[in-house]
């Protein structure tokens, strides 16, 4: 009777077996340096727009062709604007990538749990609405298998 206790033995242990090293995500790393590059653009862009303001540059831009001076096209702080409308247009591209890459993806998973959660529903509204509507059944069907089941044995009372 004691011999099914085994109380001092140690548990079985289960047979160790070594993993395939996992492979690392790689999407922190984009999404860190595209933060990072972000973050460069912005400096760079705020530094050329308070030079551009500020009229830390006073030299300006000055081209001669043929001798003709072209003054009158780029006014003495174009550069600055230049620099600054180029790194404008890098924004605007990095913005959309993380745009693209980050919030096209969630408003898909959104638009399909929702898709899925309305057809849950809709699935849960047609079993309910069945239920009730075939509950009348419910008792001559409980009946019905009551009297169709096989019987099953006595259980033979064991003496103490």
């Amino acid at each position: 009777m004691n011999d099914d206790i085994r109380a001092s033995d140690p548990a079985p242990t289960a047979p160790t077996t070594t993993a395939a090293p996992r492979r690392r995500a790689r999407w922190p790393w984009v999404l860190g340096g595209a933060m990072l590059l972000l973050v460069v653009l912005l400096t760079v862009g705020a530094v050329a727009a308070w030079a551009a303001l500020s009229g830390a540059v006073q030299e300006g831009v000055s081209i001669v062709i043929g001798g003709h001076r072209w003054d009158d096209l780029l006014p003495e702080h174009a550069w600055a604007a230049l620099l600054s409308l180029g790194l404008t247009g890098a924004l605007i591209f990095v913005c959309l990538l993380l745009c693209v890459g980050l919030v096209v993806p969630l408003l898909l998973a959104l638009v399909l749990l929702i898709v899925g959660l309305v057809i849950a529903l809709a699935l849960a509204a047609v079993g309910v609405a069945l239920g009730v509507a075939l509950s009348p059944l419910w008792l001559p069907l409980l009946l019905l298998w009551l009297l169709l089941r096989p019987s099953r044995p006595a259980l033979a009372s064991s003496p103490a």
